[in-house]
C-alpha cells in the first residue's frame, strides 16, 4: 500500500471519529437536557401543582362566567334590495367594533355591550341560483355555470362575493356575551334593515311595476292583489328563519380550565430557566 493510499484512509478513519464523536456528543446533550428537566419537575412539584390548581380552578371559573353565544337570521332580500342589505349589515358591523352605543341604542338595542360581532355571508345553493327565475335567465344561468365548470374554478367562482350576492338567502350570523332573545336582538335588528327611505323607494317602484302588471292582466288580478299585498307588508328581509343562542367553543372559549394551568406552568418554567441560565453565565464570567 502505498504512503498516498494510507495517508487517505488515515484521514477517513479520523474524520468517521469526528462525526461519531459529535453523534455520540448529540445524544449525550439531549440525555443530559431531559435529566434536567427530569430535575427540575422533581425539585418543583409543588409550585408546579399549585400553580395548575390556580389554573384550572380560575379557567373553570372563567368558564363558567365568561360565555359567548353565536346567534343566526336566515333572510331572503325582497325587491332586489341584496346590497342594500350588505351595506347595512357592514355599517353595523363597524358600530360594533367602533363601540359606538349611541348609534346601537337609536336603533332598539338596550344592551349594546352585549353584542360583540355581526357579519353577513350567502346561503350558497347553486340549484337554487340555476333555478331562480324564468326560462330564459334559467338557460342564462345554466350556460354559465357550464362556462365556470369548463374554466375549473368553479369553487372559487360560486363564493366570490360578485356572484355570491345573486343567491336567495342570506346568513346574518352575530355573537354575544350574554343569552338574548327576540325582542332584545333579533326585532331590532330586522327593524334596522327594513327601515330605510332608500329600501323604501325601492318598494315603491316595485310596488307601481306591479300595478302596471295588474292593469294589464285583468284575469289574474285577485292573484296579483295578493302578491303585491304580501310584499307591501314584507320587510327587507322577510321569511327569516332564526337561531339564537349557540355556545361558542371556538378557540379559548370554554377551555380555559385547561389553558391557564398551562400557561401558568410555562411562564414559571421560563422564569426558572431565565434565571439559572442568568446565574450560569454570570458564574463563566467571574
Amino acid at each position: 500500500m502505498s504512503t498516498k493510499d494510507k495517508t487517505n484512509l488515515e484521514t477517513q478513519e479520523i474524520d468517521l471519529a469526528v462525526i461519531s464523536n459529535k453523534i455520540a456528543g448529540f445524544f449525550q446533550s439531549i440525555s443530559t437536557g431531559i435529566f434536567k428537566f427530569i430535575q427540575f419537575l422533581i425539585k418543583n412539584i409543588v409550585i408546579l401543582g399549585i400553580l395548575f390548581v390556580i389554573g384550572f380552578g380560575l379557567g373553570l371559573y372563567l368558564d363558567r362566567t365568561n360565555k359567548i353565544y353565536d346567534h343566526e337570521i336566515i333572510a331572503q332580500p325582497n325587491f332586489g334590495s341584496t346590497d342594500y342589505m350588505y351595506s347595512k349589515v357592514e355599517l353595523l358591523a363597524s358600530k360594533i367594533r367602533q363601540r359606538d352605543t349611541v348609534f346601537l341604542k337609536a336603533i332598539g338595542i338596550d344592551k349594546p355591550s352585549n353584542l360583540l360581532k355581526i357579519k353577513i355571508e350567502p346561503v350558497i345553493d347553486i340549484y337554487k341560483f340555476i333555478s331562480s327565475g324564468d326560462k330564459d335567465s334559467n338557460e342564462q344561468n345554466f350556460e354559465l355555470l357550464k362556462l365556470i365548470a369548463e374554466d375549473g374554478d368553479m369553487k372559487k367562482i360560486i363564493e366570490e362575493k360578485t356572484t355570491s350576492k345573486n343567491y336567495a338567502f342570506h346568513l346574518i350570523s352575530f355573537t354575544t356575551n350574554k343569552i338574548s332573545n327576540r325582542k332584545d336582538i333579533i326585532e331590532p335588528l330586522l327593524k334596522y334593515l327594513n327601515n330605510s327611505t332608500f329600501f323604501n323607494q325601492i318598494q315603491n317602484v316595485y310596488i307601481k311595476n306591479t300595478q302596471t302588471k295588474i292593469t294589464r292582466n285583468n284575469e289574474i288580478i285577485a292573484q296579483i292583489d295578493g302578491f303585491l299585498n304580501t310584499y307591501a307588508k314584507e320587510g327587507a328581509t322577510s321569511k327569516s328563519s332564526t337561531t339564537i343562542n349557540i355556545q361558542n367553543t371556538q378557540s379559548i372559549n370554554g377551555k380555559l380550565k385547561l389553558v391557564l394551568p398551562i400557561l401558568f406552568i410555562a411562564l414559571y418554567m421560563m422564569i426558572y430557566f431565565f434565571i439559572s441560565f442568568y446565574k450560569k453565565q454570570s458564574a463563566k464570567n467571574k
